[in-house]
């Protein structure tokens, strides 16, 4: 195992894994590798910061809304584009709520 293959297993196995803080540091690792084109590890660790945050702040989040972008943001570079619509779709709906949710 590599040193990067560690360090992305510690992410996933250390104590903390489940702290909804540990999101932030785990999505700007997600957002490198998706720069640097490395899309199936982007993908493991978007939805790895899509689940913490909702189980830690519930799936109306604003939290939940930034992770559901940048999986949307994957799924357009993959040319996957009506997965990135539902996406975005998803997340405009936690970050802009309708009346009902006033």
């Amino acid at each position: 195992m590599n040193r990067r293959s560690r360090s992305i297993s510690a992410l996933f196995c250390s104590e903390s894994r489940h702290h909804p803080e540990v999101t932030y540091l785990l999505n700007g690792l997600a957002e490198l590798y998706l720069k640097q084109e490395r899309h199936e590890e982007a993908e493991l660790i978007y939805g790895r910061t899509l689940q913490i945050r909702r189980q830690a702040r519930g799936p109306d989040h604003p939290g939940v809304a930034f992770s559901l972008h940048g999986r949307a943001e994957l799924s357009m570079r993959r040319g996957n584009y009506e997965e990135a619509e539902t996406l975005y779709q998803q997340a405009l709906q936690i970050r802009e709520p309708g009346p009902a949710a006033s």
